[in-house]
């Protein structure tokens, strides 16, 4: 039976006799000495040590390491993730055996998180080490990592362990493989399998919910930050166009392209049409800066605000935001589970568009149609080789003889540039008439 703790640092040695030494009936007495070996030999500091507590999904592992996320909630404190679980046994032998280890696996596969990289199981004769990625996913027992407490030494067990020590707990391997272009891990919980019941599926099922809801509220929370972050800018452009039609009247407003025309009847005087003409464009100028919190504060915002319930302005502000952001959310995630379909059944090819990693597929912006590109007019000006163009003399109005191109950008830009570009390549090309007057 092991020895009451002291409050000196325990050993690893001590730490290692304890645990060899347990008796039967007395799990709960191991968890101090793992919590120890988790602190003192690996690095984690206390309060990133959960000893059996409950998840959010009421799973009571053992013990849990938490990781940083790298993401905050909404008033700003870091969120984390369970990024390795442990089970214990009093029962010697009971993970050495692959049967019993794996049988025992299976009944606590419910403690893995969405983001739980790893899995200890630790009996009175040995420490395993597994890597896992999901409950639902077939794991090899081959990369299990089995130690014997008996003659285990400090170092060799922290150079077999290296990969679990607190400095690499930020560490997503799954998400390391993704971005290295693997893709052993993509679409590996099956929701449908032939020949296989619903009741075998109700675990993968009910982790896929889990990832879908997980993922829909990380998602409100950056649309809720982005979109809070805009609203402040969005209200004040909202409140210099009603300016503007305080004094002018709005007939027509448009932000791509821009167009705001006041009231003629408002702008009879040359006075006004100077105003007029003067408060145009400094809505232009603004719009141009700030093209998506114009967007969000004369044409969005005001429909949600009509939406959103609330006793005072302020209130319904924040309730459209947050309605906005809702909506923003489930866009997304059901724009990417559509995806997702066409890929897994290979609608697509081969080529995947969501699930590649840091992959690059190489003219894939030329292999789209024109309307769908999304490559600057510069870019696609850079990759023709230049053309030669015949000039023809004229005269400018100082009478300084000049040269200039013999057929301008315009009707080339409409022919070959997507539709986005259009209009900007029109304003270049009033740009360039300037620069080359037409002789007389």
């Amino acid at each position: 039976m092991p020895s009451p703790r002291s409050r000196r640092r325990t050993t690893f040695a001590e730490i290692a006799a304890a645990i060899a030494g347990c008796e039967r009936g007395q799990e709960r007495n191991l968890y101090p000495y793992v919590r120890d070996l988790f602190v003192n030999v690996l690095g984690y500091r206390p309060g990133d040590l959960l000893v059996d507590t409950a998840d959010e999904i009421g799973g009571v592992a053992d013990l849990a390491a938490l990781a940083p996320s790298g993401l905050t909630d909404r008033s700003g404190a870091p969120l984390t993730t369970r990024w390795l679980v442990a089970e214990v046994k009093d029962e010697p032998g009971v993970f050495r055996h692959p049967a019993s280890r794996e049988r025992i696996f299976r009944e606590k596969a419910k403690y893995i998180g969405l983001d739980t990289a790893w899995f200890v199981m630790l009996d009175p004769e040995c420490f395993v080490l597994r890597p896992v990625t999901s409950r639902a996913a077939v794991c090899d027992p081959a990369r299990d990592t089995v130690l014997l407490w008996s003659g285990l030494t400090e170092e060799a067990f922290r150079d077999a362990c290296r990969e679990i020590h607190a400095e690499h707990s930020a560490i997503n391997p799954r998400l390391e493989a993704f971005r290295r272009g693997e893709e052993a891990h993509i679409a590996e919980v099956k929701l449908t399998l032939p020949g296989v019941e619903d009741a075998a599926l109700a675990e993968p099922r009910a982790e896929f919910y889990t990832a879908l809801r997980t993922s829909a509220e990380l998602v409100k929370l950056a649309s809720h930050r982005a979109l809070e972050t805009l609203a402040g800018e969005a209200r004040v452009i909202r409140e210099k166009r009603d300016d503007f039609a305080a004094e002018f009247g709005i007939v027509e407003f448009h932000l791509d392209p821009f167009r705001l025309a006041g009231d003629p009847e408002k702008i009879a005087t040359r006075e006004a049409m100077n105003r007029h003409r003067e408060a145009v464009g400094e809505m232009r100028r603004i719009v141009r800066r700030q093209h998506a919190a114009a967007r969000l504060g004369c044409f969005t915002l005001p429909e949600y605000e009509a939406r959103a319930l609330g006793e005072t302005p302020a209130e319904r502000a924040r309730n459209a935001v947050a309605l906005l952001a809702s909506e923003t959310a489930s866009l997304l995630v059901a724009r990417c589970l559509m995806l997702r379909f066409f890929e897994d059944h290979g609608f697509f090819g081969g080529q995947r568009y969501l699930c590649n990693g840091r992959r690059r597929l190489p003219g894939l912006a030329r292999a789209l149609p024109v309307e769908l590109r999304v490559v600057p007019a510069r870019e696609l000006r850079r990759s023709r080789p230049p053309r030669r163009r015949a000039l023809r003399g004229g005269r400018s109005r100082l009478g300084a003889d000049v040269r200039r191109p013999a057929a301008l950008h315009r009707h080339r830009a409409r022919a070959l540039l997507p539709l986005p570009f259009r209009f900007r390549d029109r304003r270049a090309g009033r740009a360039q008439r300037r620069l080359w007057p037409v002789p007389r």
